[in-house]
């Protein structure tokens, strides 16, 4: 019955929760005796003030140029220390190392402005089978005057198990985007640039020496940084309300040489390696239509 459903508990956080400390917390304590269940909370900021110079920072490492708006995919740095804070709580049933970012869509409303005060809302939803695991949804909220402006779900897969007959998580065919003559030379040192301004200090994506115990001969690039540096590629035709997902496919070492494919109207973007077959990330954006 509708009157025994659990009430989302809601927890405000103050400050600025301290990702790496969480992270190294939730990677010593040992999970998976209890049960799967993703915790009913949604962890909440309010009155969030936009750091100029952090932002400035950010848009020097993904290309994007400063202006009145925040970046579309600014947010979610913004929201990173909330979902580390989420994912390092005694009761989620999953470690935070080794779990992979599949998709993330993105919807904005209208352009958020860079000194607007901001109210952040994130939970986990959506824990379901794939085929080599389980996913879980990361659905994090941005409110203006208690109106959403923003929004974004980040699709996690947690390797282990899974269901052959789970529903594929697959982007759109590639076959109809054309290689373009853009290509971009992704340097040794984008990882740790990135984390520098993100709060994303994964050890698989700061040097070859602390990625290899996790199976990768170099660092790779965060996938929201080369998600981003797509976006701020295509930054002048951007809807200024729009929705947009990226599939995150091979991961892209560090350096390395990348090279983007478009369709005919630039809404969808693929970023692949200089073979020609190598899918790093596959974008689709798309103006909103007036149900959102």
């Amino acid at each position: 019955p509708e009157s025994h459903r659990r009430m989302t508990t809601r927890l405000v956080v103050t400050g600025t929760p301290d990702a790496l400390w969480l992270a190294a917390r939730a990677a010593l304590r040992r999970k998976g005796s209890q049960a799967l269940v993703l915790p009913d909370v949604s962890l909440e900021q309010h009155g969030l003030r936009v750091d100029v110079d952090r932002l400035a920072a950010y848009s020097a490492v993904c290309g994007f140029r400063l202006g009145s708006g925040l970046p579309v995919t600014y947010p979610f740095v913004l929201a990173f220390p909330l979902h580390v804070a989420l994912m390092a709580r005694d009761d989620f049933p999953f470690p935070i190392l080794g779990t992979v970012h599949l998709v993330n869509r993105t919807t904005w409303i209208r352009p958020v402005l860079v000194d607007e005060p901001l109210s952040l809302h994130v939970r986990a939803e959506g824990l379901r089978a794939h085929r080599k695991g389980q996913v879980l949804d990361l659905v994090t909220d941005l409110h203006v005057d208690g109106a959403r402006v923003w929004h974004s779900t980040s699709t996690y897969l947690v390797r282990g198990g899974g269901d052959p007959n789970a529903p594929a998580i697959d982007p759109p065919p590639v076959a109809a985007l054309e290689p373009g003559p853009v290509r971009w030379r992704i340097d040794a040192d984008t990882g740790r640039r990135y984390a520098a301004v993100s709060g994303d200090r994964n050890p698989i994506h700061l040097s070859a020496l602390s990625a290899r115990p996790f199976g990768f001969r170099q660092a790779i690039a965060h996938g929201m940084w080369s998600y981003a540096r797509v976006m701020a590629h295509t930054a002048a035709r951007m809807p200024s309300a729009g929705t947009s997902t990226v599939w995150f496919r091979a991961p892209i070492s560090l350096p390395s040489t990348v090279q983007l494919a478009t369709n005919r109207s630039g809404g969808q973007v693929a970023l692949l390696g200089t073979d020609g077959r190598t899918v790093h990330l596959v974008t689709s954006t798309d103006p909103l239509d007036d149900g959102h």
